[in-house]
């Protein structure tokens, strides 16, 4: 603790801390049914929907948890590979975790075959609002194992995936988020087949696969795709405030927007700080104390708040902590922890969809066969 520069009182925060982070639930432990939302029903009314992204590594239960404080109707989790999901009790248990309490909630996979997304489905069916299929990934990797954007030359494979998880999970939603194509009129045709094979909702991110995100994302695909499909359409790409959600969903007539690394730097954005208050960071550790979490993942999170808060030097200094302790302590110093207790503004943002935190006991529940 003296070496990490650790006051008395944080002695014991810090061994919550240590003690949840490396908990394991019970595998016989079986979580209580979970409220139904009607995420098209959010889509389809006035106000825009807010919706944060999955993201590899980050959309984890904490993250969710705290961006639906902070204003976001919608949260999906990280894309999760639907092959190893179906197969492997262990990436079950590494890879997906809610509670009965959590908010309207998307499970993305990514997949290549109807019938393994299909099971895949049935499994989280009792624990998510909807299942998303990603097409958009643009990484080396996926792509080379025909996964997320190289799906979107197989439309009819994809088609089968929708049409799979809609029969096999009795009728989960099914949604699917994209990429541009090279030609407009390509990407309104795929947008169009995902609707007929059933699509709940389509989500459309402004740039091809090719793009990279210093390229500004386009709205003019989205607004082509928004004039040809009934069901709703979401916005993704360049979402760092309040102010471009909305006007994105203003120029494009679309239902809701999707923000991911404008989140990662300020999960209250949605909420309308143009900076993550002190006590949004309060409440991303209070999070991590009560449902657990990686070390890495709190440090990842953590470290891209400060982005626009404290200085380079500051942020390499962050950086080159090693231990939970180390990094409260450190924000402790820079007044980026609050007292908890007092009043989160955050929760006059938060969604009247998303119940407040806290379960019956306070912890996140492990999927019963998963």
């Amino acid at each position: 603790y003296k070496r990490q520069g650790l006051h008395q009182t944080d002695v014991t925060r810090w061994c919550v801390t240590a003690t949840l982070f490396s908990r394991r639930m019970d595998e016989t432990e079986h979580p209580p049914p979970r409220q139904r939302h009607d995420i098209v029903e959010l889509l389809e009314s006035a106000k825009p929907t807010y919706i944060q992204a999955p993201m590899v590594r980050y959309s984890r239960l904490p993250f969710r948890k705290l961006c639906q404080r902070w204003g976001v109707d919608v949260a999906y989790s990280h894309m999760i590979l639907a092959d190893s999901f179906t197969k492997s009790q262990f990436a079950r248990d590494a890879e997906f975790a809610t509670e009965p309490e959590e908010g309207p909630l998307v499970v993305q996979f990514a997949a290549q075959c109807g019938v393994t997304v299909g099971q895949a489905a049935v499994l989280v069916r009792p624990y998510c609002d909807a299942v998303d299929l990603n097409c958009g990934c643009p990484q080396r990797w996926a792509m080379k194992e025909g996964l997320g954007a190289a799906l979107m030359t197989k439309p009819e494979l994809v088609r089968d995936m929708v049409q799979q998880v809609r029969n096999q999970a009795d009728g989960l939603p099914c949604t699917v988020k994209i990429r541009c194509l090279k030609s407009d009129q390509a990407t309104v045709d795929f947008a169009r087949q995902m609707e007929a094979a059933g699509a709940a909702w389509i989500t459309v991110h402004g740039r091809t696969p090719a793009q990279r995100s210093t390229t500004p994302a386009s709205i003019e695909p989205l607004k082509l795709v928004r004039a040809a499909v009934a069901v709703p359409v979401v916005h993704n790409g360049d979402v760092f405030s309040r102010r471009d959600a909305d006007r994105a969903c203003e120029a494009t007539g679309a239902h809701g927007a999707m923000a991911a690394r404008g989140l990662l730097y300020n999960p209250a954005l949605y909420a309308g700080y143009d900076k993550v208050p002190a006590a949004c960071i309060t409440d991303y550790v209070d999070l991590c104390m009560q449902y657990g979490t990686t070390f890495q993942t709190f440090h990842r999170h953590l470290s891209c708040m400060l982005k626009e808060l404290v200085p380079k030097d500051v942020r390499m200094a962050f950086h080159d902590l090693a231990s939970i302790g180390g990094l409260i302590s450190f924000l402790e110093e820079l007044d980026l922890i609050v007292g908890t207790g007092e009043a989160n503004p955050g929760t006059f943002f938060a969604s009247p969809s998303a119940p407040a935190l806290g379960g019956p006991d306070g912890e996140a529940k492990k999927v019963p066969g998963l």
